[in-house]
């Protein structure tokens, strides 16, 4: 009860922090260079774990689960409200908490989660996207900075996309070859101003799924 009390109230006091933060436009752009980092890291984090799954499996996760795309918004409580459906086309929706379990299955282990730090949305997406079609899946999260390896979607707002079946049509990375690449390595290890900001982000949210 106490650890729970402690968690909600850092919980509280960094979403203040975050609120003050972005006030003000250096600030807040202070606040996404910041995120971005924390970005490339999940999308390195899931992206391995995807393919490890691939690897022990033969399949990619939630792979024949039904006949259209599945979509899956990886957002926590706060960011939920702001997931859409998905486009107009026939599709599925899948919870994060099945895309969670449907590793974990495959993997034989428990693991962390990971959310976009930011809790509401400033000029694109604040969440991640799972989506698989037959054998195929794409991970996406969006940035603010132009990374070489991003794709521009608007002001502030690019789009990283990770597939076992990346090519130029549909300009996603190929995983492996993006996560070796000495430039998204060298934006993946830049230093982070408020660290300890961030990572109560990450520890508050670390099991969410799991939480009754």
């Amino acid at each position: 009860m106490k650890l729970t009390l402690i968690i909600v109230t850092l919980t509280v006091l960094t979403a203040i922090v975050a609120i003050l933060y972005l006030q003000f436009p250096a600030a807040e752009k202070a606040f996404q260079k910041d995120a971005d980092v924390f970005r490339l890291r999940h999308l390195e984090y899931y992206g391995s774990l995807i393919e490890e799954y691939r690897d022990k499996t033969g399949k990619v996760p939630l792979q024949g689960n039904a006949d259209v795309p599945i979509y899956v918004h990886i957002a926590n409580d706060e960011q939920v409200a702001f997931t859409k459906n998905g486009p107009p086309q026939p599709h599925k929706v899948v919870s994060a908490a099945a895309f969670i379990a449907t590793l974990e299955a495959g993997l034989g282990r428990p693991i962390d989660e990971f959310y976009d730090p930011q809790f509401r949305p400033y000029k694109k997406p604040n969440f991640y996207i799972y989506m698989v079609t037959g054998n195929t899946y794409f991970f996406a999260v969006h940035v603010s900075q132009p990374f070489q390896f991003a794709k521009r979607i608007g002001d502030a707002y690019h789009k990283i996309e990770i597939s076992n079946s990346a090519n130029a049509q549909n300009g996603a990375c190929d995983p492996k070859l993006l996560f070796d690449s000495q430039e998204f390595k060298f934006a993946r290890d830049q230093q982070v101003d408020k660290d300890r900001l961030f990572a109560e982000r990450e520890k508050a949210y670390l099991h969410f799924t799991k939480q009754p």
